[in-house]
This record gives structure tokens, C-alpha cells and sequence, in this order.
């Protein structure tokens, strides 16, 4: 993105993982099910203007969208 970071999906363990320019791993979510939040084959995201992610969650057909807060949570980056 366009502060450098990094995102992948990992299929294997059913998680996105956030990483920064150094390859320091920033943040991993998700688990594998079909909750909110939870994914089974994720294969594929896209970043819209630095703060939406959205991941296809290939099993489940579907497209399931986050948002990247500020450090404090209080604000979209």
C-alpha cells in the first residue's frame, strides 16, 4: 500500500496477514469457519484507498470487507 506495507492471504492457515516494509508481520486476522471474520479458502484481496480490505473468501462465496483503523481506533486511515 502506500504507506509500504505488505498484505497476504494465506489459504493455508485461513488468515490475512499485514506486513510492513521491513517484513515485520503488523497483523494477522482470521481463523478458518464461516463466521464473521473467519474464512475458508481465502484467495485473493483488494485495498480501496488505503483503509478497506476486501478478501474473497473462496469456500464460503463470498466477499467479506474490513477496515483499517488509526493506532488510537478512533478514525478510517
Amino acid at each position: 500500500d502506500g504507506d509500504g506495507r505488505v498484505y497476504v492471504v494465506d489459504a493455508l492457515f485461513d488468515t490475512v496477514q499485514i506486513f510492513d516494509a521491513s517484513g515485520r508481520l503488523l497483523l494477522n486476522f482470521g481463523q478458518r469457519g464461516s463466521d464473521r471474520g473467519a474464512f475458508w479458502l481465502p484467495n485473493g484481496l483488494c485495498l480501496e484507498d488505503g483503509a478497506r480490505i476486501y478478501v474473497a473468501d473462496a469456500y464460503n462465496q463470498r466477499v467479506q470487507v474490513f477496515e483499517l483503523l488509526d493506532a488510537d481506533q478512533s478514525a478510517p486511515r
